[in-house]
């Protein structure tokens, strides 16, 4: 029964090593290499962040919509691109133009500016785009269907 204890004993100490460590070994550094590793590795990238303008369409450079989601006045877009080796550039453009219908349509676009990257690592980068300066009348309540290129689904607004 002692040995056991013993044995039950020395496996918790072993498995309490603090998780740093444990981190730090599957990347292959020791507790005393360089402590801002950890940080470089764990920091978050920030979402890219747009005001939406009415505007004429411009030649845009090859994107992919992921996914694409309205949560209240902000449009949030998930998308990838080759690149890696530059900045790239985003503008949202809302066309001048609504159809009549109910509610409302306008045509949308992502124009991406690659800045001649010809780096072709995959990017994924969260886009958010601030809607209010496109909606149809920015009283609350106020609804239009964002028919967005290179999206299948059309996305319907409510100025908030």
């Amino acid at each position: 029964m002692k040995l056991f204890a013993l044995l039950l004993t020395g496996i918790l100490l072993y498995s309490c090593a603090s998780t740093e460590n444990i981190i730090k070994e599957e990347i292959g550094e020791t507790a005393e290499q360089n402590e801002n590793t950890m940080t470089e590795i764990t920091k978050p990238e920030r979402n890219i962040k747009l005001i939406a303008e009415i505007g004429k369409f411009k030649d845009s450079d090859l994107l992919n919509i992921q996914s694409a989601k309205i949560i209240k006045n902000t449009l949030f877009l998930v998308v990838t691109y080759s690149g890696g080796c530059a900045e790239h550039k985003f503008s949202f453009i809302g066309s001048p133009m609504i159809m009549k219908s109910l509610p409302p349509k306008r045509s949308v676009k992502l124009i991406h500016d690659k800045n001649n990257d010809s780096c072709r690592s995959i990017v994924t980068k969260t886009i958010e785009i601030d809607l209010k300066n496109i909606a149809y009348d920015q009283t609350p309540g106020s609804e239009i269907v964002f028919m967005l290129e290179g999206w299948d689904d059309q996305l319907k607004y409510t100025f908030e």
